[in-house]
């Protein structure tokens, strides 16, 4: 069985007036969440850890790589959120880096575009299991691209996750099982933020799903 640990960036400032884009780095607060999930991180023995190349996963991940710094590590531009690259092929009118302005049209073909890249990327992790023989791996990520790898792990087949989206929250942990030889998937867990508690009370915000 191989055991897939699905972890979401730390705590991102997406307050009003507030750009969003690839660049947007993690809060002092984000900084002390990440601590918390790494400590976590630490127990379960990861064997590979695979990382979206946006500054708020990079950071995150940073925090794990500190606690544990001889763990093998991949940045994947796959693993990345909807962003202005997955806007190049519009036919539309001109569009902005700062997604906070896109429209519903921008958001659907990004989306699309978004869907099939990390699918690519979600094989790709897949194929250095099957030739490393790792058994337990992590990924950090974003909301949206880990529901695509949830949309995916299930055989679905488009990137319409909104009639189910899973909100996740800041460095919430999904954990995917999945035997490679009898073909059998399980989502063992979805949107765990349990060791995030101790700082909960300064969090003044929803989890958002970028």
């Amino acid at each position: 069985m191989v055991d897939v640990f699905l972890m979401r960036h730390s705590h991102v400032d997406y307050g009003p007036g507030v750009s969003i884009t690839e660049h947007n780095p993690l809060t002092p607060l984000g900084h002390r969440l990440a601590v918390l999930l790494a400590e976590r991180a630490m127990v379960w023995d990861l064997q590979h850890l695979f990382v979206s190349t946006m500054t708020r996963a990079r950071q995150t991940a940073e925090a794990i790589l500190q606690r544990i710094p001889d763990l093998p590590h991949t940045e994947m531009d796959g693993l990345r959120e909807t962003n202005a690259v997955d806007l190049v092929g519009w036919s539309g009118a001109p569009y902005d880096d700062d997604m906070r302005v896109w429209s519903q049209e921008h958001f659907d073909y990004a989306n699309r575009r978004m869907f099939d890249r990390v699918r690519q990327a979600w094989e790709a992790i897949q194929a250095t299991v099957a030739e490393q023989g790792l058994e337990r791996v992590g990924v950090v990520a974003h909301g949206g691209s880990i529901n695509m790898i949830l949309r995916v792990f299930q055989g679905m087949e488009n990137s319409d996750s909104w009639p189910c989206f899973f909100e996740i929250d800041w460095t919430a942990i999904s954990v995917v099982r999945y035997s490679p030889e009898w073909r059998r998937r399980y989502i063992l867990k979805v949107n765990d933020a349990t060791h995030a508690e101790p700082l909960r009370g300064l969090l003044d915000d929803s989890p958002r799903l970028e």
